[in-house]
């Protein structure tokens, strides 16, 4: 299964389908993510712990980091690299489902990515959102 960033933060944040993905993370052969997704999840936890408007502090970096680090470590997820095949199919995610594209999926460039490493490396997306269910993409 390959975790989106959204899913990350879903549980990090303890939010209401916390729960469900973890039981689905429990279950997976395997629990996979790519850099772009991780960094992802970093920025929306400093997002999240910084006041808007305001400018994000380095120690805000570090400690969303950290914590992003121990979910790696905690459920064992790899990391899937990220190489021209998926650069490939990352443009082909854009180009049917992007934002500006006209579809209801809007996905944005984390987006694309993750639909690139789900499709490419075979594997199951979890996902929080409405963006990747109007996608060909199978949900974990």
């Amino acid at each position: 299964m390959f975790l989106d960033a959204s899913a990350i933060l879903a549980i990090l944040l303890g939010e209401e389908e916390a729960p469900v993905f973890i039981e689905k993370m429990e279950k997976a052969k395997e629990n996979c993510t790519s850099a772009i997704a991780v960094w992802e999840a970093v920025a929306g936890l400093c997002f999240e712990k910084t006041t808007k408007g305001k400018t994000v502090a380095r120690s805000t970096v570090v400690e969303a980091k950290a914590l992003v680090d121990d979910f790696i470590d905690f459920y064992s997820v790899k990391f899937v690299s990220i190489d021209s095949c998926e650069y490939q199919t990352a443009l082909h995610a854009y180009m049917h489902f992007g934002k500006g594209t006209g579809s209801k999926a809007r996905l944005n460039m984390g987006d694309c990515f993750a639909y690139a490493c789900s499709q490419n490396y075979k594997l199951s997306l979890l996902f929080k959102g409405n963006d990747f269910i109007y996608t060909d993409i199978e949900q974990a």
